[in-house]
């Protein structure tokens, strides 16, 4: 099934426009005000010669200066206006997006994060957004701007003199020629700038993420090669685009200033041949500025709107995104949850690939269950499909006799608390992210869950004890620490189901056994499922699922399946000789 839809970034944005009507009213009032004040002022200065100056008229000079003065001040309040209405509607526009942007990409399933690096999302809600924000701040006012001017100073060249008037238009075809070729060549180079951008961003967020990785491995300089290479293919674009800018202004320049030296020379010949007055001349001059530029400068307004386009296709395609694991519209809660877990024919393709196969069993209210099995049999993903992190391709996962798929998503994470392999925390103080599940816990029950997780007594050692602030992704803890505060995490929400993914992995055997013994007493009445293949842990399940190559190989006991499944045998023998030898009892 296809993830997006066909979008029209219009129809997207013109929700946030309208969520703003009044604003932009006032915004197009504005700019009708200004723009007919900056139309009528040459008429004015026109005035002021030919009637003022020129017959030496006080009286009439000092008439049609007040009115320009007027004129200079309504037009500066309504920029004023302007600049002030469209900077709060497209910050208001930005903050809308962002939002959106976010909600939208919390709301997504495991899947889209599998396939969306996390830098492209990064660059979508910060330079992408920007680029919106721009666009209504800028590019949007001075080109409504720039067409209502060119409109009244066309009229008004019209009035005035047809005869240079239409020298005028002889330069508008070469004008949009220029600007034709202009855009055809600046277009697909600012795509391109946008996708190494966000490139750039993606490799900067990946390479900081993974920088303990990076300086273990003494991959320094790969790193800074490979951030060079799109550092410097992003110069490479920005070149061409400056090159083609470079061009296109001295260019359109040079037809300005011809078209200027004719209209000069003829209008000149039209005062001499007293067929026009000077003001008049002067004024057309400017008119033909107010008439000329909003086309010279329709390049740039254009290539502005473009890269909006492209932004705002971005963030739609990001939003409009489909959710893989959608909520059915009647969807329940159970009054009151057990705990039982059922598989029955579960197959599972992961980007088309299966990973699990026809997968079936029983977990029952209560029990603790040990998943084993090789590296890539599927383990892991029986965890994801219990809280619907993702969704079975065939058959199904139900809990307590219902489907997955008719509870509530809200109501699922709620009774399925799970610790992943890959602890994460946030960075703030560890009472925080103990609670990160239950805001309005107590601090007697977020010393209990630590309690419990067997890592109190190691916060209480710290010299801000439950305040101490964690690094960003807990570097200033342990493995083991963080692993105890993510069990801590899981318990404090009460659940009725415990999904533990190899979350011993990280702990020491003396660490091990203090959150073994914490966990025989806290899961007490609850369903676990661990995926692991330490031995202890194994030990002290009620019951084993071995799992080969997506499906299920066999399940029962650790003695049973000690003696009598090879596979099983293979992973722990190892681990049991080293008990033999160091003289503990099996």
């Amino acid at each position: 099934m296809s993830l997006t839809k066909s979008l029209d970034p219009f129809r997207m944005l013109m929700k946030y426009i309208i969520k703003q009507w009044k604003l932009l009213i006032l915004f197009v009032f504005m700019i009708v005000v200004s723009s007919g004040a900056s139309v009528l002022s040459p008429y004015v200065i026109m005035n002021i010669i030919d009637k003022g100056i020129i017959t030496k008229d006080v009286q009439q000079l000092t008439f049609y200066v007040i009115i320009l003065i007027a004129l200079t001040i309504v037009g500066s309040v309504s920029d004023f206006i302007t600049s002030y209405a469209t900077r709060y509607f497209s910050n208001n526009l930005a903050k809308d997006l962002r939002s959106d942007l976010f909600k939208s990409i919390q709301s997504k399933s495991f899947s889209f994060f599998d396939r969306t690096r996390i830098g492209q999302l990064v660059s979508r809600m910060t330079s992408d957004v920007d680029e919106v924000r721009g666009f209504f701040d800028f590019n949007l006012r001075f080109l409504m701007s720039s067409i209502l001017t060119f409109a009244l100073a066309l009229a008004t060249m019209v009035m005035l003199n047809i005869e240079l008037t239409l020298i005028t238009l002889a330069s508008l075809p070469v004008m949009l020629l220029v600007v034709f070729l202009f855009n055809k060549k600046i277009s697909p180079i600012f795509v391109e700038i946008r996708n190494k951008v966000g490139q750039l961003t993606a490799t900067l967020q990946e390479s900081l993420s993974g920088y303990k990785l990076v300086k273990s491995m003494t991959t320094e300089e790969q790193e800074i090669k490979r951030f060079d290479n799109i550092n410097r293919s992003l110069l490479t674009s920005n070149y061409q685009a400056s090159k083609v800018r470079s061009i296109y202004l001295p260019f359109t320049g040079l037809i300005v200033s011809l078209v200027y030296a004719l209209l000069i020379w003829y209008g000149g010949l039209l005062v001499i041949n007293k067929k026009a007055m000077i003001g008049e001349v002067v004024a057309f001059a400017t008119y033909m500025g107010m008439f000329i530029g909003p086309i010279r400068m329709l390049g740039f307004m254009y290539e502005g709107m473009k890269r909006a386009l492209v932004d705002i296709k971005r963030l739609a395609d990001i939003m409009e995104t489909r959710i893989v694991v959608p909520e059915k519209p009647n969807a329940i809660e159970l009054p009151s949850v057990k705990g039982k877990i059922e598989f029955k024919n579960v197959s599972f393709n992961y980007r088309d690939e299966p990973t699990l196969k026809d997968v079936s069993f029983v977990i029952n209210p209560g029990e603790k269950v040990a998943v084993v099995g090789p590296i890539g049999s599927g383990k892991t993903t029986i965890l994801n499909l219990i809280p619907r992190f993702y969704d079975v391709t065939s058959g199904s996962v139900l809990i307590d006799d219902v489907d997955v798929r008719d509870l509530k998503l809200s109501f699922l994470r709620q009774i399925v608390a799970i610790v992943p392999q890959e602890t994460f925390l946030f960075p703030a103080t560890i009472k925080e992210n103990i609670a990160f599940g239950k805001k309005d816990a107590s601090m007697e029950e977020i010393i209990a869950a630590a309690k419990a997780a067997q890592i109190h007594d190691t916060i209480e050692k710290f010299p801000k004890g439950y305040e101490t602030l964690v690094g960003e992704r807990g570097i200033t803890l342990s493995g083991g620490q963080r692993q105890r505060i993510a069990i801590a995490r899981a318990l404090l929400v009460n659940p009725k189901i415990v999904l533990l993914d190899d979350s011993t992995s990280s702990v020491d055997i003396e660490t091990e056994s203090a959150i073994q013994k914490a966990l025989d007493k806290l899961l007490e009445g609850r369903t676990a499922v661990i995926v692991t293949n330490r031995l202890s842990t194994v030990q002290k399940a009620n019951k084993i699922i071995l799992m080969n190559e997506g499906r299920v190989e066999a399940i029962g006991k650790f003695n049973e399946l000690y003696e009598k499944n090879t596979l099983f045998t293979s992973l722990f023998v190892k681990q049991m000789e080293e008990l033999v030898l160091s003289n503990k009892v099996v």
